[in-house]
C-alpha cells in the first residue's frame, strides 16, 4: 500500500495516490514492499514501467519513469 507519493516523483505525475494498493510491477507480481523493490531494481532511473495497482476495487494500470533515490 503506497503511504505517501513525494512531490514532483514519477509516481506523483504518474497519478499514484496515498492509499493505493500496487500488486505487480511490468506484469511481476508484487504482494510486499520487498517484492517490488527487488523488481524495480532491475531497472534503472529514466526506464518507464507499467504498474498494476488498486485503488478500492478498481484495477488501475500506470506508466512510470523511474527516478533518482534521494536520501
Amino acid at each position: 500500500s503506497v503511504a505517501q507519493v513525494t512531490p514532483g516523483s514519477g509516481a506523483e505525475q504518474a497519478g499514484i495516490q496515498p492509499g493505493d494498493l500496487i500488486v505487480a510491477l511490468n506484469g511481476v507480481e508484487t504482494l510486499s514492499f520487498d517484492a517490488l523493490n527487488n523488481e524495480k531494481d532491475k531497472y534503472k532511473p529514466g526506464d518507464t514501467v507499467t504498474l498494476t495497482l488498486y485503488r478500492g476495487t478498481e484495477q488501475h494500470q500506470v506508466d512510470v519513469v523511474l527516478g533518482e533515490m534521494v536520501g
